[in-house]
């Protein structure tokens, strides 16, 4: 502060300096007037100072800052299956509207289910809960904060992480209030079925079933497994407060093509309150034969355990990995080859490939006899190869082959090819273009083409494995990797030529799933059509009952939200209004409410939940004493922060005025005494 005065006196003296200097050092005649003169010139000079120098000051502003209460509302389908979402929407709006809170608290409210939303607007419409995720969240938000966090549910969680053990992550109290019935009912449930997805005709199948009982005194039970209302299978259960879980284990046969649902059904027992747990669904898909695909090669590879392993999720299909020297081979048995690195070694087999007519996935890697396979390759030629070099691919959206939705293409780690020119011969349709050392090279790394009478598709780059493995750490499974290279190997296994409308869709769905099928449409020459009305059409083979929902565009594909048809078996028919095109197919939707799978409300987890973090739990009708609690906690004090800075000690543009002012009065006095 000081030298901010000493800096101002500086410049007040330099202008009246300026100023004598220029009005009355050897001037002999001096007037009142070149006083008045002299002083406008000396306060321009101290503006135009002020102006260079801009001296500042330290400007301190405080703001108190008050501790947020965030409300955490329950807004999954249990709170209203359990009778409490009335109750739960006045206690949001009491809590939103006291004046004690709001004089103490800024406060927040979020709707959780399977994710968590900023808003109020309850709809008990989430099909799933994950308490973990709203916690977790809020709990970065208001890190190192003095901000309570208020949880109104009934304790259930059936997605996610468990939050009782993780909520030592967060700093934050955490009260909850219970929103269920509280007293402990004895209860039988269905609590896992092991089943697998695909079985043969005529083969019997295993299926594995965990029943729980919950409750003090011994009960008797029978598990059944029907079908279509009849018992194909049945087994006394006995149950007591040690013997409270039963490993069923048996088998069944697979006796019709197609979707087979089975229903799990446990007989309640006297006093259970809960029975829709004592029900499950499940299904598997039923069939009577497997594509083989043939991998061919004399290399041992990683890449030849992903192709297995990714191409088998599919119990449809199987792959044989054989050497074309050493190993006997009847082209027959396969629907289609992948020739891995081909060489020498695969004169023969490539010839009577080429006989049959064969479909065939090529991988040219660092391996791969560049000068025999241009010998036998009619459709394209490698050129000017190189040296080994790492390759990254960049998706391309026009592909047109087949549905594939793009997985983080571009975000995989590189594969190992050979840097080269390739050379087609014929017209190929490229879903990824190579990215060598950052730079887009026009060069494919995967395409697919066709001859008259077969189709092919080749990856110029090895080491595939590494996509596959990266597709689990980004999203936790192999679906997205597996899912291209199931499209991929269904265009290549069928001979079919390319078709205008394909579907994508699963053909066994969970009611608590989102169900949803994407379709692709293509012009006649094939190009995607954005500009087409797709529409589905469901039956019911149960009720008979239709529905009709329109695909929607979501960028390079069409999607149609089926979610809220009621479960049961479905046929449909996906076709192009003002086309002759249309495809059809049959799915299930089983019946399972996660939601439905519990009674009442977990008042021991949140108990726990509350101890652990400070904070404290309470019933609907101790509101008062909430409120009570939260008003007079000693934590939750607000915070009086400081922002200190530095500020100009006069603004520039009041002295730029000021200067202009003062020059104008100067030459408007000179001029009116003659002096100019």
């Amino acid at each position: 502060m000081f030298s901010t005065v000493l800096t101002v006196l500086i410049a007040l003296l330099t202008a009246g300096l300026l100023a004598w200097f220029q009005y009355f050092y050897r001037t002999k005649h001096q007037s009142k007037r070149t006083f008045l003169l002299a002083v406008l010139r000396g306060i321009a000079w101290f503006c135009l100072i002020m102006l260079l120098i801009n001296p500042k000051i330290n400007k301190t502003k405080s703001e108190t800052i008050r501790p947020k209460l965030a409300l955490l509302l329950d807004n999954s389908t249990s709170i209203r299956n359990n009778g409490y979402a009335d109750t739960l929407r006045s206690l949001a709006s009491l809590l939103e509207k006291n004046p004690e809170l709001r004089e103490k608290f800024d406060i927040e409210t979020y709707l959780f289910g399977e994710d968590i939303q900023m808003g109020d607007s309850l709809t008990y419409s989430e099909r799933k809960t994950n308490p973990d995720a709203a916690l977790q969240l809020l709990g970065k938000l208001y890190k190192n904060t003095n901000s309570p966090l208020l949880l109104l549910t009934d304790g259930r969680q059936t997605h996610g992480l468990d939050y009782e053990n993780r909520v030592g992550n967060i700093s934050n109290s955490v009260y909850a209030v219970v929103l269920g019935d509280t007293a402990v009912w004895p209860d039988l449930k269905i609590q896992q079925v092991n089943l697998n997805r695909y079985a043969y005709l005529g083969n019997e199948f295993p299926l594995e079933v965990l029943s729980v009982y919950d409750g003090k005194t011994a009960q008797n039970s029978r598990l059944e497994v029907r079908r279509d209302g009849k018992i194909l299978h049945a087994q006394n259960l006995n149950f007591t407060e040690e013997k409270n879980s039963i490993f069923s284990k048996f088998n069944l046969k697979a006796s019709a093509v197609g979707n087979m649902v089975l229903e799990i059904v446990l007989i309640p027992i006297e006093g259970e309150k809960n029975t829709v747990n004592n029900r499950k669904k499940v299904a598997l898909q039923v069939i009577d034969q497997q594509s083989k695909i043939l991998l061919l090669t004399d290399l041992i590879h990683p890449d030849l355990g992903a192709f297995k392993k990714s191409i088998e999720q599919s119990k449809f299909r199987k792959v044989e990995i054989k050497n074309p020297i050493k190993d006997k081979i009847d082209l027959n048995d396969y629907q289609m080859v992948i020739l891995y690195q081909p060489n020498q070694s695969f004169d023969k087999i490539l010839q009577d490939i080429r006989q049959f007519r064969k479909n065939t996935l090529a991988v040219i890697g660092t391996k791969t006899a560049v000068d025999y396979w241009n010998s036998v390759e009619p459709a394209y030629n490698l050129l000017d190869e190189n040296f080994a070099e790492d390759i990254q691919g960049i998706f391309q959206s026009g592909f047109k082959t087949f549905y594939v939705k793009d997985i983080g293409f571009d975000n995989f780690p590189p594969l190992k090819g050979m840097v080269m020119e390739i050379e087609p011969k014929v017209n190929f349709e490229v879903l990824l273009t190579q990215k060598i050392r950052g730079r887009n090279v026009e060069s494919p790394l995967f395409a697919t083409f066709e001859s008259v009478e077969s189709k092919h598709a080749v990856f110029f780059a090895e080491n595939i494995w590494r996509w596959r493995a990266q597709d689990f750490l980004n999203q936790k499974n192999f679906e997205g990797f597996d899912g291209f290279m199931g499209n991929l190997v269904q265009y290549l296994s069928s001979n079919q030529k390319r078709e205008r409308l394909q579907l994508d869709f699963e053909t066994i769905y969970e009611s608590n799933d989102n169900l949803r099928i994407r379709a692709g449409y293509f012009d006649e020459i094939f190009n995607f059509d954005n500009r087409a009305a797709l529409k589905i059409t469901l039956q019911n083979q149960q009720t008979n009952e239709h529905f009709v929902f329109p695909f929607l565009l979501q960028s390079d594909y069409y999607e149609a939200n089926l979610n809220g048809i009621p479960p049961g078996e479905y046929t449909f028919t996906a076709l192009v209004e003002g086309e002759n095109l249309k495809k059809e197919g049959v799915f299930t939707v089983l019946d399972f409410d996660l939601e439905k799978q519990f009674s009442g409300a977990d008042y021991n987890k949140l108990k726990n939940v509350s101890n652990q973090t400070g904070g404290e739990i309470f019933m609907p009708n101790e509101v008062q004493k909430l409120i009570h609690s939260l008003k007079e906690d000693s934590r939750f004090k607000p915070v009086l922060k400081e922002y200190k800075s530095d500020a100009p000690l006069i603004d520039w543009i009041w002295l730029l005025i000021l200067m202009v002012l003062s020059l104008g009065a100067e030459w408007v006095l000179r001029k009116y005494s003659g002096l100019i």
